[in-house]
């Protein structure tokens, strides 16, 4: 499976794509804008990809030739343009596969889970405005999919992801997790699973930042919000993985909305090392 191409795409294919996208959109009397928001991509997306300065992945492809009504292989240049006198767009057969996840025999649960992720880097690259419900569609699949990943797939997509070294085991230890309890085991991949989200949803894994400036994030949610106290004695708020938990879910809602903290200001927001 091609995943979200944020490289320089094939000039010839990408421009031979980006005709045809033109072509059925403006067959069909629809605008960009339209398009974008009927397909649930980005905007600044479907015009790079009209441009031809990136090339579609196939789920997206899928998406537009579904709101376009043509086929998919005529979108991607499989298929010759019509001869003359014929209809001007190959009209489309019904689609099966779905848009977030793709199914088949050829699916990779991996691949998949990259691309979704990589549509939620872009919703947050606009700022979720007006993808909402397609943001929490998307979290809902991903969250759903990450679940089928083996120990080492998931760390893959940890470290692609940009996750906190310290704090994320190898392959090989979760995969003798496993064999020892499965139970914590599967609930240590959840914490990474969870993990994985927030770098889509908050464009970091909270478990990179330093203590200090979470802890104070912390402290001013526990006072605005009833979901949100510190889990010690006397309002201590021990490690990362102990109050992390707590205040993601806070965290994921006022990014979604648009008011979160800007955890790219690295003089605010701190790593580890």
């Amino acid at each position: 499976m091609t995943t979200n191409t944020l490289t320089k795409p094939d000039t010839e294919r990408a421009q031979l794509i980006a005709s045809r996208i033109r072509e059925a959109r403006e067959t069909v009397g629809m605008s960009r804008a339209q398009l974008a928001k009927a397909a649930g991509i980005p905007a600044k997306t479907v015009e790079k990809f009209e441009y031809g300065m990136m090339e579609p992945s196939l789920t997206r492809l899928e998406a537009i030739a579904r709101k376009l009504n043509v086929e998919v292989s005529w979108l991607s240049g499989e298929e010759p343009a019509p001869s003359a006198g014929a209809s001007p767009l190959p009209v489309a057969r019904k689609l099966e596969r779905p848009t977030l996840v793709i199914e088949g025999d050829e699916s990779d649960p991996e691949d998949d889970v990259r691309e979704l992720l990589a549509r939620l880097d872009e919703f947050r690259d606009e700022g979720f405005k007006g993808y909402e419900r397609r943001t929490l569609a998307t979290i809902g699949a991903v969250a759903s999919l990450i679940k089928f990943l083996e120990p080492e797939e998931l760390t893959r997509v940890a470290d692609a992801r940009g996750l906190h070294r310290g704090e994320c085991p190898s392959p090989f230890t979760l995969a003798d997790l496993f064999q020892q309890n499965p139970a914590d085991a599967q609930k240590y991949c959840g914490a990474i699973e969870e993990r994985i989200l927030d770098t889509a949803i908050l464009g970091v894994d909270l478990f990179a930042i330093e203590r200090g400036p979470l802890v104070n994030i912390a402290t001013e949610l526990s006072e605005k919000r009833e979901d949100v106290s510190a889990p010690g004695f006397f309002g201590a708020w021990g490690e990362h993985q102990d109050f992390v938990p707590i205040i993601r879910p806070a965290l994921r809602e006022m990014a979604i909305v648009g008011t979160g903290p800007d955890f790219g200001n690295r003089d605010e927001f701190p790593r580890r090392r």
